[in-house]
């Protein structure tokens, strides 16, 4: 088809969009396209006018005015909520004003909010369930149907990326702190069908990935942008680092054969952090045996000890850098706090077998110290039961019906190790937590430069001193142990113990953002 009846045709089916309905078939879609690629590029700027005044249909209409009017109502109850609690003490001040500089969207809260504030005023705001299901409405509805907004986007890309991507970056920066969270998010969309960006535009994506009211208030948005941070970081990580072992040539492929759904990289997460793990516990088993050795043994183990430094080193950064994809499951904040201990995959399967093993031993000897006191197996089931009346009764099945005994010692380790899961399940958090102490400590000491100077040779101690993979490891390290402590705190109340999981989720975020805008540079 000739460029300029392209155009003309292009023109006549964007006009199509001004009806406001996303709900288009995958071949109207994929003709659009088509003929954006096929047009000429010299009238782009009416394509430019026809975006801005699509953008402005899509602002009034009904549906946003509804939504933007419930929303506001909603924040002045937020805002009227944390005034009281400053006011009773509850919180140490009101929220500050964000500036425009740290605002970049628009209907989120104009408050800047710490963790623990934000849960504070969530459980003290006075909002009518009829405004927190509106609420809630507009937060499912951004993340699950789409605009035409982002059709239009693709469109000027196609047709001329590079003033496509200028045109974008003019508009954000000309609305900032007044941007839709729509339309951000269809222009991340868009921005997700290219290979490659400009770094204005990803130094967009940063912004919102770091916006926590953002995060808050439409977590979708956030997703969108560090979905798409993580894709052209990947690609700036692999073009750097060659692969150097099973798990990172596995990422490599990913990467290189365009396979970094979330599905996929959160399988690959969730084997790097078990592989992260062993690396560390294997770390500090050699640095120990090292510590024991004599010089013969020291030397070839001062070699692994770098080789498993190395190998923390290839994974840590992709980890890193794809985090956001665990930390936005549930549960994910934990699971990856306790991979830098060793407490995932094998690792948590070896320490609960062991502490299985414990309560085995546990419970034999609170049968035989309460048969050497005079004491009935009754009474030993009855406490070891912990109040479960169907364990009880199945372990009181054992025994003999007269005597109220166990007839043989086969039938009393059936018991005992019954019991045993009981034990072990009211123990586990307690022992947990001792064990992760302890962990947390032992890795601290071994990395220590002091340590490492003794046992390893002059040569590799150099070598690790110039890498940043154990500052980087003691910190995550540190904030991890920080986390697990707060969210085993009993003592604490349910905002702090939220609060715990935010902030850890936060430093996480941060310290990702800090690495990727060093790898795009």
């Amino acid at each position: 088809m000739d460029p300029q009846q392209a155009f003309a045709e292009l023109r006549r089916r964007l006009d199509r969009l001004r009806l406001l309905n996303a709900d288009l078939g995958v071949a109207q879609v994929q003709e659009l396209y088509r003929l954006a690629d096929e047009a000429e590029a010299d009238a782009f700027g009416e394509i430019e006018t026809f975006t801005e005044d699509l953008i402005e249909l899509y602002l009034g209409s009904p549906a946003k005015r509804v939504a933007e009017q419930v929303l506001r109502e909603y924040f002045h109850e937020l805002g009227r909520s944390a005034r009281l609690l400053a006011e009773s003490g509850a919180v140490d001040k009101e929220p500050r004003q964000a500036t425009p500089e740290q605002q970049s969207v628009a209907l989120v809260p104009r408050e800047l909010y710490t963790p623990l504030e934000w849960c504070r005023v969530l459980c003290a705001v006075e909002v009518s369930h009829d405004l927190i299901k509106a609420v809630e409405a507009c937060r499912r509805r951004s993340e699950l149907v789409g605009t035409v907004l982002e059709y239009a986007f693709v469109v000027m890309l196609r047709l001329d990326e590079e003033r496509a991507l200028r045109w974008q970056v003019a508009f954000l920066e000309a609305n900032r702190g007044c941007l839709d969270p729509d339309v951000v998010r269809d222009l991340a969309n868009a921005w997700l069908t290219r290979p490659s960006l400009s770094r204005a535009a990803l130094a967009w994506a940063e912004t919102w990935s770091a916006d926590q009211n953002l995060l808050q208030q439409w977590p979708h948005v956030v997703r969108r942008a560090d979905r798409l941070l993580c894709q052209h970081a990947l690609d700036a990580w692999t073009a750097l680092l060659p692969a150097r072992s099973a798990m990172v040539t596995r990422l490599h492929r990913l990467v290189r054969e365009q396979e970094t759904d979330d599905r996929s990289l959160l399988a690959w997460l969730k084997s790097a952090l078990t592989d992260i793990g062993e690396a560390i516990l294997r770390f500090v088993s050699l640095s120990r045996q090292v510590e024991a050795a004599d010089a013969a043994a020291a030397s070839w183990r001062s070699g692994a000890i770098v080789r498993e430094i190395l190998r923390i080193e290839s994974l840590f950064t992709p980890a890193l850098l794809t985090a956001d994809r665990i930390l936005d499951v549930p549960d994910g904040a934990n699971t990856f706090a306790v991979a830098f201990f060793g407490l995932v995959g094998k690792g948590r399967q070896q320490w609960e077998e062991t502490l299985l093993r414990l309560a085995e031993s546990a419970v034999r000897k609170a049968f035989l110290e309460d048969m050497r006191a005079g004491v009935g197996p009754m009474r030993t089931i009855e406490r070891l039961t912990f109040g479960d009346q169907q364990a009880r009764e199945y372990a009181m099945g054992e025994l003999d019906a007269a005597s109220l005994q166990f007839d043989s010692v086969r039938q009393r380790e059936g018991v005992v190790r019954f019991l045993s899961v009981f034990l072990a399940s009211y123990r586990e958090q307690e022992l947990l937590g001792g064990e992760i102490l302890r962990r947390y400590r032992s890795l601290m000491r071994l990395m220590h430069e002091d340590h490492l100077r003794r046992v390893l040779a002059p040569d590799h101690f150099a070598e690790v001193m110039q890498r940043s993979i154990l500052r980087d490891l003691a910190a995550v390290a540190a904030e991890s142990r920080r986390f697990l402590g707060r969210r085993r705190a009993l003592e604490s109340s349910l905002p702090e113990l939220v609060a715990a999981e935010l902030e850890f989720t936060q430093g996480i975020r941060r310290r990702r953002l800090r690495l990727i805008h060093t790898l795009l540079g």
